[in-house]
């Protein structure tokens, strides 16, 4: 009897009109052939993307994957939920639609598993992967940060007059907005927006990191710049630990200097939290527009000209400093 690991070999090896029916007969046998061939099922899916590495012709590569997105389901539990999706990544960008289509059932075919904490927060996590939900989460978060990188590649500014996604050309953005839409139906615009922010925050993170390589790494003109600002930077530090705390400190004498700088590089307290807390002071008249003053002057001046942990060691004024050495060279 002919079976699905039949209909494979024929796609790999056979001539096109062959390959075509076999990849279009594995629906049909997937019934049948389900209860006599499990483990060579999650054989070919867990090998697809050495398989698929293998295959030339645009005809068989499409013949391939639309096989394999129809006995996709049947793929092993145990396996993590994305163990295929750097190859699945590579098929959205693909320029053949029904190869991009394929691949977005298959990525779509996880959304199940891995939303389940979500669309049922009081339940106990019994269905989908066997994953804890933090788990759930973290590939939740990196495959929107996929989603969302690969979305930003491939737009391009004819997409914006299309209203809907259903109207949209086929294309890689397609296929990337089809998933986006799966990923909100699944796990609700709350959840996405706070992805959304993760986003943007990765964006900007990835922004900063390369200005701050090409002014203190890549360039020689802009480190000497850079060695400038610096040199001014360490004045007004100076300027601060040695005239405006010990004058604050004067009304505040349980806060240590150095205990504010470590505040402020590890984030431990939000600006606001910081000034709230001074501003708080009981030993002093708080309500009073001289104390305010000083506050501000000098958490705003010490959040500006201190290291951060989370701009890789840097002050907001050499991050700043770096942008404006970068528009003066034309860094790129």
């Amino acid at each position: 009897m002919e079976t699905i690991s039949d209909c494979f070999k024929s796609i790999l090896i056979d001539d096109k009109e062959t390959s075509r029916i076999s990849a279009r007969r594995v629906r049909k046998l997937i019934y049948t052939s389900i209860s006599s061939e499990p483990g060579e099922l999650q054989r070919i899916i867990e090998t697809a993307p050495d398989n698929y590495a293998k295959i030339s012709e645009l005809f068989r590569q499409e013949d391939f994957v639309i096989a394999l997105s129809t006995i996709y389901f049947l793929r092993d539990e145990e396996v993590k939920p994305d163990f295929l999706f750097d190859w699945l990544f590579e098929l959205l960008k693909h320029k053949n639609g029904n190869i991009r289509l394929a691949a977005v059932r298959m990525i779509g075919h996880e959304l199940g598993g891995l939303t389940v904490h979500l669309r049922f927060p009081n339940d106990k996590w019994r269905v989908g992967h066997n994953l804890r939900p933090e788990e759930a989460d973290r590939i939740l978060k990196e495959l929107y940060l996929r989603l969302d990188e690969l979305l930003r590649n491939v737009w391009k500014p004819a997409y914006k007059k299309y209203k809907y996604v259903s109207s949209l050309p086929s294309s890689p953005y397609k296929s990337v907005q089809m998933l986006l839409s799966y990923l909100e139906d699944d796990c609700g615009k709350e959840y996405m927006n706070h992805l959304a922010k993760i986003a943007d925050e990765e964006i900007f993170s990835k922004g900063r990191h390369h200005l701050i390589q090409k002014v203190t790494v890549e360039s020689v003109d802009a480190k000497a710049l850079f060695f400038l600002k610096q040199s001014a930077l360490k004045n007004m530090r100076s300027e601060m630990e040695n005239m405006m705390f010990p004058e604050f400190s004067h009304h505040f004498s349980n806060l240590e200097f150095k205990d504010l700088v470590d505040r402020i590089y590890s984030h431990s307290q939000s600006f606001p939290e910081l000034i709230q807390q001074l501003l708080n002071n009981d030993e002093y008249i708080r309500e009073t527009d001289e104390y305010q003053k000083m506050v501000l002057d000098l958490i705003s001046t010490a959040w500006n000209i201190y290291p951060h942990k989370e701009l890789e060691g840097y002050s907001p004024y050499e991050i700043i400093a770096m942008q404006e050495i970068s528009d003066i060279l034309h860094l790129s």
